[in-house]
């Protein structure tokens, strides 16, 4: 990684955490037990800020203290609007996006990893009790402008379910007379290595699985995935990860109580070792459903309190939603 990377990627893990270098507008308490920054040598080169206008003057501030320390390096700030920066940083003309308010979902979509080319094959045992899936891909992905990479990512998932197909839905509306359950394990090898044209150069393998049960009513899920991360250029890091959800109709098929936790887990990650502290990231919630044709018409009132515990920030969310499916 050349310095102004190195660089760019620190300021990035110790204000943003790891949503990678788009920002939105909520203060962040820094630990003032962490040790002053050191500058680097030799850092030149240049940085370009594309998003939004209203932040301007705080991305101009930050420029302003970064040359402070790296005269050397040339920094273009843009301000056309918070829609600019997820395509900025998608299409690699921009290092950093500056966002007033919280991405969209179909804008996070635009940052999912991805290898456009290859081969799926998948198939059923005769009753549909065993479901296996597999595939070999390779392509330059989304966040990638040409296919510099000749390694290729593997995925595998097999799924058992033993008394007909659970469908994978939240909240129970498929069980009848008997319980039904799925088990599933799932592995995805993915090589980013060697890749010239990419700030992501890690060496992803990712073991996982996950349990459904529904029955009169009452729906359980949980998953776990265990991931190691190994980087071009520095340490290998590991993260865990596991959520527990429970939903049980009080009024069947009108009215549901859920609940739900979950955690990621990384205390080697290069965050961590940052900000000297565990980079655990947990969420628990609490939800009110009410279903006036299943899941394509329903009201959803939920609370869930997200802690970042690297940042030290807590985030309570309080939310009212209608979905309609059509």
């Amino acid at each position: 990684m050349k310095p102004i990377v190195r660089i760019a990627s620190f300021l990035a893990l110790t204000f943003l955490g790891p949503a990678a270098l788009i920002w939105t507008a909520e203060a962040v308490r820094v630990d003032q037990e962490i040790p002053g920054y050191k500058p680097a040598q030799g850092v030149s080169g240049s940085l370009k800020s594309v998003g939004s206008d209203t932040m301007n003057n705080e991305m101009t501030l930050w420029a302003e203290g970064f040359r402070r320390f790296y005269p050397n390096v040339k920094i273009e700030i843009e301000g056309k609007g918070s829609s600019t920066a997820p395509p900025a940083l998608t299409e690699g003309t921009a290092q950093f996006g500056p966002m007033s308010r919280e991405m969209k979902a179909e804008e996070k979509d635009q940052f999912e990893k991805g290898r456009d080319q290859g081969v799926q094959l998948w198939g059923q045992t005769p009753k549909g009790t065993i479901d296996w899936r597999g595939g070999l891909f390779n392509g330059n992905g989304r966040n990638t402008q040409v296919n510099d990479n000749s390694h290729y990512q593997f995925d595998a998932r097999v799924t058992w379910q033993p008394f007909g197909d659970v469908k994978y839905s939240e909240s129970d509306f498929e069980s009848t007379t008997r319980p039904l359950v799925a088990v599933a394990a799932q592995f995805e090898a993915n090589d980013n290595h060697d890749r010239i044209d990419a700030t992501d150069q890690v060496n992803r393998t990712v073991y996982g699985g996950d349990i459904v049960f529904k029955f009169k009513g009452v729906s359980v899920f949980g998953e776990y995935y265990h991931r190691v991360n190994e980087p071009e250029l520095s340490e290998e890091f590991r993260t865990d990860g596991y959520t527990g959800q429970i939903g049980v109709f009080v009024f069947r098929r009108y009215v549901e109580l859920a609940v739900r936790y979950a955690t990621v887990r990384g205390k080697d990650s290069p965050l961590a070792i940052v900000t000297a502290r565990k980079n655990d990231r947990l969420e628990r919630g609490a939800a009110l459903n009410w279903f006036m044709n299943k899941h394509n018409l329903k009201l959803q009132a939920d609370y869930r309190r997200i802690e970042n515990e690297a940042l030290d920030v807590t985030n309570d969310e309080y939310r009212l939603q209608m979905q309609f499916i059509f």
